[in-house]
């Protein structure tokens, strides 16, 4: 045999072990189902998009099947984009939580992480409204609240954004009056305006709706003050 012939076949078991791990990822890939194959093209097609820091990877870990049993039914999004709205969620929540003024009253936004997206409720209590009474005008308390925020969602730009009003049910039971529709679309639009004015890109707000009073907190009777809120939607864009 002739001298330093000897580890060709070295070489050429490391070429058969390559090419089995990759028929191994290519059987494995095929076996999956659709939403994650689609996360995993996404990953190919945008790699310094399709990760956030410490991403638990492709498969979902128990923290995340935890999330999937008790926060709802997450069938319609993959592992790797339930990371993100995590990942978002947190970072929302110590952005706002770290503000002194809005950290008087954490109680005037909610977060919650559903099955199209991370879900932004900020409410217009009466001792510390968002809103001028019956208006469309902010508070200074509000501008505070919706500037801080759009501060923050400028930097996460992998997500658009929803924005709907709601408001309280009268005493008479629901309104068939266009008031509460009214004031519910109106101040919608009044936190698009400022949401932009203070730096979030126009292009991030998908839509505006306003519900009137058709759609009470859970929690709350129809009629409550806590139901009159806006809700910021944060969905992970598709493209």
């Amino acid at each position: 045999m002739a001298a330093g012939g000897g580890g060709s076949w070295k070489v050429a078991y490391a070429d058969f072990v390559t090419a089995m791990m990759a028929l191994f990822m290519v059987l494995w890939l095929t076996s999956q189902d659709q939403k994650i194959k689609e996360a995993i093209e996404r990953a190919f097609r945008h790699p310094y998009h399709a990760f956030e820091n410490k991403s638990a990877g492709l498969l979902p870990n128990e923290t995340v099947q935890h999330v999937k049993a008790s926060q709802g039914n997450f069938d319609s999004i993959s592992a790797i984009e339930l990371m993100m709205l995590r990942q978002m969620n947190q970072k929302l929540l110590e952005s706002l939580s770290q503000d002194p003024l809005i950290q008087e009253n954490e109680d005037v936004f909610e977060l919650q992480i559903t099955d199209e997206g991370v879900l932004l409720r900020i409410f217009d209590k009466p001792n510390t409204p968002i809103f001028e009474a019956d208006s469309t005008e902010f508070t200074q308390y509000g501008t505070w609240v919706l500037g801080s925020l759009a501060w923050v969602l400028e930097r996460m730009d992998k997500f658009d954004v929803d924005l709907s009003g709601h408001t309280e049910q009268g005493p008479g039971g629901p309104s068939q009056a266009d008031a509460p529709w009214a004031i519910s679309i109106d101040r919608a639009k009044a936190a698009r305006s400022l949401l932009v004015q203070r730096g979030l890109g126009s292009k991030r707000i998908a839509r505006i709706s306003g519900y009137g009073d058709t759609k009470p907190m859970s929690q709350h009777p129809p009629t409550s003050e806590a139901n009159r809120r806006i809700e910021v939607l944060m969905r992970i864009k598709k493209s």
